[in-house]
């Protein structure tokens, strides 16, 4: 079909090319457990809703040290190093199951 110029032309879902379509990057996975991996602005997002799990799991942390973590896994496992005593690898173990719900 010939169209005039500045037309555009609707294509039969079997008319595109789907190697043309972009790509939706593969999520992050983590290089020790293949897991797929939450960015720091993902898991800031959902701090909200994940801050209350968090006091349940680490009762110890106090809310105004939540709120300065807001889900920043190195802020959150520093914490609970400190915190518990653990070592930076528990800690962090234990932050990256604990954020691996979400």
């Amino acid at each position: 079909a010939q169209l005039s110029a500045g037309a555009t032309e609707l294509l039969e879902p079997e008319a595109v090319d789907v190697r043309l379509l972009p790509v939706k990057a593969a999520p992050k996975r983590s290089p020790v457990t293949g897991e797929s991996e939450m960015n720091n602005d993902q898991i800031a997002g959902k701090w909200k809703q994940m801050k209350g799990e968090a006091k349940v799991m680490w009762g110890e942390l106090t809310d105004d040290e939540l709120d300065i973590a807001e889900g920043h896994k190195d802020k959150l496992s520093g914490m609970v190093q400190e915190r518990y005593g653990k070592t930076k690898e528990e800690a962090e173990r234990e932050v990256d199951d604990f954020l691996s719900r979400y």
